[in-house]
């Protein structure tokens, strides 16, 4: 609904409980919770030291669904803070994805990434994973952001090269 700073001042208040309780899932996903808040309102250093707190615990107890999505908002802080290692964290959130939707979304940030800092040739080798695994999404919300985030990404690309077959191909896609 839009309303972050009530909802850091609730996570907050959630965070100064869980800091008694023992590590769990339920903690590491309480942390991550405010990490995203912080994040939204601009406390990057905050939000990268909490989800770094939720990561650790998530890798203590093994699970692979909260691991990824911790190494993807600690991607999308580190790209905030204009930090190379995005890059790694988005490649580390593809491997470690346990539904290909997820893949798919780090894949796109790192595409996206890759665009913006100018690495061509990187980008271009992940171009066909990405548009074969777009080509496999079943009809859905997701696989609508995700088809209009790839279309961005590569016009970009197509623009630097110079390639309009490529702009017909966004065009089909979209």
């Amino acid at each position: 609904l839009g309303l972050y700073r009530s909802a850091q001042t609730t996570l907050e208040q959630v965070n100064q409980t869980l800091k008694a309780w023992p590590d769990s899932l339920l903690k590491a996903t309480g942390l991550r919770s405010l990490g995203l808040a912080l994040q939204v309102v601009g406390d990057l250093g905050r939000s990268q030291a909490v989800l770094q707190q939720s990561l650790a615990i998530a890798q203590q107890f093994n699970s692979p669904a909260d691991i990824n999505t911790t190494l993807f908002s600690l991607g999308n802080t580190a790209r905030a803070l204009q930090k190379p290692e995005a890059l790694a964290l988005y490649q580390k959130a593809a491997e470690t994805a346990t539904t290909a939707i997820a893949k798919l979304e780090a894949q796109l940030n790192q595409l996206s990434l890759l665009v913006e800092t100018k690495k061509w040739a990187e980008a271009n080798t992940l171009l066909p994973e990405i548009q074969a695994a777009i080509a496999n999404l079943s009809p859905s919300r997701d696989a609508v952001y995700a088809r209009v985030n790839f279309a961005q990404s590569w016009l970009k690309i197509a623009e630097e090269q110079r390639q309009l077959t490529n702009t017909q191909e966004v065009a089909r896609l979209l």
